[in-house]
């Protein structure tokens, strides 16, 4: 994916970005399931079921649990979830969810 979107926006970092996309959400997945569940919560007053959401804060959710785990290091530390390669938080979780 990330090829695709070097050849479509060949301005952009992308892999520098793919690491601050990882850290965002490391950092905000609590706050995000959050926010994302009153989104559900809206769907499902409008009548819908709230699928896309109600996946997304689970997994946001899920995120901010590892992160509590220490999963991508102590949230204590300058360095927590800051690897400049985004593989390396990626493996952390494939590994999370190989266990």
């Amino acid at each position: 994916m990330l090829a695709s979107l070097k050849e479509t926006f060949p301005g952009i970092d992308w892999e520098k970005q793919g690491a601050y996309f990882f850290q965002r959400v490391i950092d905000h997945g609590r706050r995000r399931a959050e926010e994302v569940r009153e989104v559900a919560e809206t769907v499902r007053e409008a009548g819908l079921t709230p699928w896309s959401a109600s996946g997304t804060a689970e997994r946001q959710g899920w995120i901010a649990d590892l992160a509590n785990e220490d999963v991508f290091g102590s949230k204590r530390t300058p360095d927590f979830a800051r690897s400049p390669d985004w593989r390396i938080e990626a493996y952390q979780i494939l590994a999370r969810v190989k266990s």
